[in-house]
């Protein structure tokens, strides 16, 4: 299996193979991993014959990476021209993230670029109009501002329409882990028609014919030095790309950004509801977040307290009006008259009652590892990682985006 990746891997680094392969088997591939649902796909509004495909959540958790996963980072296809509109990155691993060895990648020539923690922007030329869109969204807020942008500051005209370009997004509004001050369109790379990427040594010189930063190359004497070098980056960078001469490419993030970007990508509704069934430190695990993101937290919680204590009042209100009969009774109750149960928010919420009856139901409900709060906080377990109540604010959002 690894062996097969790896062999994918180097082909599409070599020359982008949507460039060559023919156009209905690109296409019928790609819905197939659609069907499979393994890549998303996204219609532009205004051109609905441009179809956007980008590998899903599913693929990169259970790693069902094909040839067509992979390259699904951005790609646009022109379903009414039967041609590819626009070339992006194939999708690039962390370093150690499938394979330990880098040697497998290793050439003798190979360069080193900052890595910019934005929103990858991915422009190509439609019929005369310059589209700009992210690697999973015509219509996402960076798309539109990468838009607007470029057409007060890049020389449109003059741009190459046979190319794609891609871009780094950084605005202030656009903070993912890394706070910038600038706003502007960072050049990262150029596709040409054939599947083909420049050279860094003609970057150089688009970067200066359209009036755009260029990615930094950083000087490194071996990966080795990159690899310690990360270890001590502050928060304040993300880390390196390593580009080899063969075209694969993999990113090596720092410690310190991988730290937070983990504390982020790991605050979801689900864990913080383990974390309060555990009845860990929250206020502790709040303080180790980023300032911006402790709302996302703190209204998790409240959410999941409110909905312990509607649930708890649920059985306190049905035990008041059941206590006075007995065991036998209320069985017998229960059994023949739902309905007197039901309408509340939580169904089946009258199987608590008869340990409600109990002395230690609180003295139990209070103990971390106590099946009775197990059995309590699963009545209101978010599915699927959702929350009634909660939105993601756009931080959160974005580190998903990013894997």
């Amino acid at each position: 299996m690894k062996d097969d990746l790896l062999k994918i891997i180097k082909e599409i680094s070599k020359e982008h193979p949507a460039s060559h392969i023919p156009f209905n088997i690109l296409s019928q591939n790609l819905d197939l991993e659609i069907k499979n649902k393994n890549i998303n796909v996204d219609y532009h509004p205004l051109y609905p014959h441009l179809a956007l495909y980008k590998y899903s959540n599913h693929c990169v958790q259970d790693r069902l990476w094909s040839l067509y996963s992979l390259i699904a980072r951005g790609l646009v296809l022109d379903h009414k021209n039967k041609k590819v509109a626009a070339i992006p990155f194939p999708k690039f691993f962390a370093l150690g993230e499938i394979f330990d060895n880098y040697l497998l990648f290793l050439t003798e020539k190979y360069i080193i670029t900052s890595k910019i923690d934005g929103s990858c922007i991915i422009s190509f030329n439609n019929e005369g109009n310059w589209i700009f869109t992210t690697c999973g969204s015509f219509v996402s807020s960076q798309a539109k501002w990468a838009e607007q942008w470029a057409k007060e500051h890049l020389p449109l005209d003059k741009m190459d329409k046979n190319n794609t370009y891609l871009f780094e997004a950084i605005y202030p509004e656009n903070k993912i882990v890394i706070h910038y001050d600038t706003s502007e369109l960072v050049l990262l790379s150029i596709f040409d028609s054939y599947g083909l990427e420049y050279p860094y040594d003609l970057l150089l010189k688009e970067k200066e014919f359209i009036g755009v930063n260029l990615v930094k190359l950083i000087p490194f004497n071996s990966i080795q030095e990159v690899m310690d070098s990360a270890k001590t980056l502050d928060k304040n960078e993300e880390g390196f790309v390593i580009r080899f001469d063969n075209g694969v490419r993999l990113k090596v993030k720092g410690n310190e950004y991988l730290r937070i970007f983990n504390l982020i990508s790991n605050l979801t509704p689900l864990s913080v509801w383990e974390s309060y069934l555990y009845d860990k430190d929250m206020g502790k695990m709040a303080q180790e977040l980023p300032d911006d993101l402790r709302p996302d937290f703190w209204n998790i919680l409240y959410i999941l307290k409110d909905k312990l204590s509607k649930l708890l009042d649920e059985i306190d209100t049905m035990y008041q009006n059941t206590k006075n009969m007995s065991d036998a009774e209320l069985g017998i109750m229960i059994q023949e008259h739902p309905e007197a149960f039901a309408g509340g928010e939580f169904q089946k919420a009258e199987k608590f009652l008869f340990t409600r009856r109990k002395e230690f139901f609180y003295q139990d409900l209070n103990k971390s590892n106590s099946r009775l709060r197990r059995q309590l906080f699963n009545m209101f377990k978010p599915k699927s990682n959702m929350l009634e109540g909660y939105t993601s604010s756009w931080s959160i959002r974005a580190v998903k985006n990013d894997l």
